[in-house]
């Protein structure tokens, strides 16, 4: 019966990948006169050559595109080989459609083709050819087809040598108007030959009739050519601290408030939600993996990576193209489990993110994985290459970390090594009669800016280092002096400035918040969101604390500050212990 099984040579004869060499040297006519003996290490089947490269069994002549490609150049040459070779057998077309992780690329395990000198030796043809690097004792190789592809005047020769495997198969060219056979195109999709190669359906057709194979890459982002409203505590923030926490009582808008901030900067031309993963936390996380994934041993083909969509962001974000957009991850409801559990890896990569020798939150083997894994669209696939060659997936600037919260018996307190390194945002609202159904960011915190210019504030584009202001220094050690066991190190002291430096940029735009960085309003919410965070504890631990900062000359021009210290001062009288969340 004809079909794809009509395809078959032996794949056991080692050797064969040195066919390339011998028509190097010699045109056509010469080729079987040479493969026993003429050169050393050439010594191969007549027969097996024969058929792999579709010479005719009875006359024992081979097609012309043998003396075309020769005119090529050796590369060349090597490339239409193995594309004869690949289409010689048909377990190879089959085993290596199956093998396809991406474009032009995939990965073929040992056990694939069932026999252990098979694989040797398409391996070892494979790499004689540039396509990919043979380890012996591997249990897989990674390959490239690329290399294949990089002339694509060799692309008709090899439309002819394909016409005569399927030829071989009992496909016949159908006469014009004829549609219940297959055309040479619809015949090839059909047996998958454009997955042998790793191709798309487009590509290969392009690739056949001699033009460029287009690679897909991942479409241009550019951020809305609009004006943005929203929070301008929230931006400072981040652009302080790429890690924020928005806590306040359930339905106050903090979840809403930071999707106006993700909306407003969703890049004009690609989905809207490809600027940003939300991800519900569950109680009981106990690690890292719903967060970044895990290694799954037990995959059809072996080990292979579950990956997540705070994955794709972070390869969006580390892609050099997409550096100047904003990428964020939103943890709702974060304290359902122990932050620290599940958070840890992100609280440790965030100490070295901004310096010389960063950390990667994914390092380059487990990218490796992914792309062997096959899970990655050829969009993907391209960003993942790219952060491999960078050696990893990185935190990079303009990654943005929002958690919210809520505090009730369902959840869990923080840790203060996660609050020392968070920005802290109190969401409230006032009196019913003060607002509609509907989330509106107060007056006091409006901010109106061209989207471009927030996405640079974020980043860090143009924001200076702040002034020296004495009068600030006074303040910021007189509050060190009352904080006792609260008292915090030099990575605050480094935020902290950094937030005035931005509070500065924010404020000199037209459409800042009246005030914004008026010395009353700045330490008013530095306080309220670095300092006073960390406090939590019993009448021993606190009380004196609260009373000294209360006391404090100037304290009670900071309203919301001074709201908050006398809020945990009177919790302590009946409750015995309280805490910035309670």
């Amino acid at each position: 019966m004809s079909g794809l099984n009509e395809l078959k040579v032996s794949l056991t004869k080692n050797g064969f990948q040195k066919i390339a060499d011998v028509i190097i040297r010699h045109p056509r006519h010469e080729i079987l006169k040479n493969l026993n003996g003429v050169y050393p290490d050439i010594n191969l089947d007549r027969g097996q050559i024969i058929n792999m490269l579709s010479g005719n069994p009875d006359t024992e002549e081979f097609p012309d595109v043998w003396d075309d490609i020769r005119t090529f150049g050796d590369d060349q040459v090597r490339a239409l080989t193995f594309v004869a070779i690949l289409y010689s057998h048909n377990l190879l077309i089959t085993t290596f459609a199956k093998s396809k992780t991406g474009e032009m690329r995939g990965t073929l395990h040992r056990n694939a083709l069932g026999n252990e000198k098979a694989y040797t030796n398409i391996a070892y043809t494979m790499q004689s050819f540039g396509i990919c690097a043979y380890r012996p004792g591997a249990q897989y190789i990674d390959y490239s087809m690329a290399t294949i592809f990089s002339n694509m005047r060799i692309g008709p020769l090899a439309k002819k040598i394909i016409n005569k495997k399927l030829e071989q198969t009992g496909w016949r060219e159908p006469p014009p108007n004829d549609e219940f056979r297959r055309s040479f195109y619809e015949q090839c999709f059909y047996y998958r030959f454009h997955d042998a190669l790793a191709l798309t359906p487009g590509q290969f057709e392009s690739w056949l009739e001699g033009r460029v194979v287009e690679v897909s890459v991942p479409p241009p982002m550019t951020l809305p050519d609009a004006y943005a409203t929203v929070s301008a505590k929230l931006v400072a923030a981040l652009s302080s601290k790429p890690f924020v926490i928005l806590c306040g009582a359930s339905g106050t808008g903090k979840t809403t408030g930071i999707r106006q901030l993700v909306s407003a900067l969703s890049p004009a031309n690609v989905d809207r939600r490809a600027n940003h993963a939300f991800i519900p936390v569950e109680a009981g996380w106990t690690d890292g993996r719903h967060l970044l994934g895990y290694k799954n041993p037990f995959g059809t083909d072996g080990e292979y990576y579950a990956w997540t969509p705070v994955i794709e962001v972070l390869l969006k974000a580390n892609y050099d193209d997409y550096s100047s957009i904003p990428f964020f991850i939103i943890l709702d409801e974060m304290n359902l489990s122990y932050v620290e559990m599940y958070f840890s890896r992100f609280l440790s990569i965030m100490e070295t993110a901004s310096s010389d020798t960063p950390e990667p939150v994914i390092d380059r083997e487990t990218l490796q994985l992914m792309l062997r894994s096959g899970m990655l669209d050829a969009e993907q696939a391209n960003m993942a290459e790219a952060a491999v060659r960078k050696g990893g997936l990185y935190l990079s600037r303009n990654v943005f970390i929002v958690g919210t919260v809520n505090i009730d018996e369902t959840t869990h307190s923080f840790s203060p090594k996660v609050l020392d390194r968070a920005f802290v945002i109190e969401v409230t609202c006032g009196a019913p009669s003060l607002h509609n159904a509907d989330y509106v960011i107060p007056d006091e915190d409006k901010l109106v800016m061209p989207a471009r210019d927030v996405a640079a504030i974020l980043i860090g584009n143009g924001v200076g280092v702040a002034p020296e202001d004495a009068d600030f220094n006074i303040f910021l050690d007189a509050v060190f002096e009352r904080l006792g066991a609260f008292r915090f190190g030099p990575r605050v002291t480094k935020e902290i400035k950094r937030h005035i430096a931005v509070t500065m940029k924010i404020a000199a735009a037209a459409g800042s918040p009246v005030g914004f960085a008026s010395p009353s309003e700045m330490r008013d919410r530095l306080l309220m969101q670095k300092i006073l965070p960390k406090f939590s504890g019993n009448r021993t631990q606190l009380g004196k604390v609260l009373e000294q900062l209360l006391l404090m000359d100037g304290m009670r021009e900071l309203i919301l500050t001074t709201r908050k210290l006398e809020t945990m001062k009177n919790g302590l009288g009946p409750l015995g212990t309280v805490s910035f969340f309670s």
